[in-house]
């Protein structure tokens, strides 16, 4: 699982690809209201991530029990270019904010991954909402 992760900072993608079963789910809110169906989907989303943007994140906490494995660490990044419907003036501010994801396994594969990540942070970071995070 670990090995998985690091291909995912590294956007090494063949090494990230059999760790994934092709049925995966990828089920990421608010970003992503509707989940993101098969491994290939998943990668690509992952792949226009690290198009956008520098990522790194740093392990807080590793867990796992039978066939879950929950990681949280803290995500940075610096936004290179803006996604589709994002200002251009988002390009060079950076975020810091922590997140969870929740990873469910078959037979040794990633079958589903949710992230728990607040995205109102995200956007504050980036100047994108204004409004008072209380």
């Amino acid at each position: 699982m670990l090995e998985a992760l690091e291909a995912f900072w590294r956007a090494d993608w063949e090494a990230l690809e059999p760790a994934y079963s092709g049925e995966a789910i990828l089920i990421e809110s608010p970003a992503h209201p509707d989940p993101i169906r098969g491994r290939d989907e998943v990668i690509d989303l992952y792949m226009i991530c690290h198009r956008h943007h520098t990522l790194e994140g740093t392990y807080l906490n590793v867990v796992s029990s039978g066939h879950t494995v929950v990681v949280e660490w803290r995500i940075r990044g610096t936004i290179t270019r803006p996604f589709p419907g994002q200002i251009e003036e988002v390009v060079g501010r950076s975020f810091d904010v922590p997140e969870v994801n929740l990873f469910k396994l078959k037979d040794g594969k990633i079958l589903s991954n949710t992230i728990y990540v607040d995205g109102g942070a995200v956007r504050r970071q980036l100047g994108l909402d204004e409004s008072d995070p209380d």
